[in-house]
């Protein structure tokens, strides 16, 4: 039936941008350390793995088709166009 999975997690990286915001001291390298310890798909492919529910060569073919996703929004994204100026409200809503 329905299963309810609830994973404790935490934001690594930083609002805007790739860096993890230690220097706007928000948090600790320590408090960031210790959820990016507890990750739960870390956890997960851990488990998995050692269960034998999924193998090592399985684990990679995942992160391949993973990246390989990742990289064709990227190409699909850069070869977009920009949408029309009148668009840029569109589905934009007053609170």
């Amino acid at each position: 039936g329905p299963t309810l999975i609830e994973c404790m997690t935490y934001r690594w990286r930083g609002h805007v941008g790739p860096d993890f915001d230690l220097d706007k001291g928000l948090r600790s390298k320590e408090e960031l350390d210790s959820w990016m310890n507890r990750c739960p798909i870390k956890a997960l492919e851990e488990f998995l793995l050692e269960h034998d529910i999924l193998s090592e060569p399985e684990k990679i073919q995942i992160y391949e088709d993973i990246d390989r996703e990742v990289e064709e929004s990227i190409v699909f994204a850069r070869e977009s166009p920009y949408p029309d100026e009148t668009e840029v409200l569109s589905n934009v809503f007053k609170t």
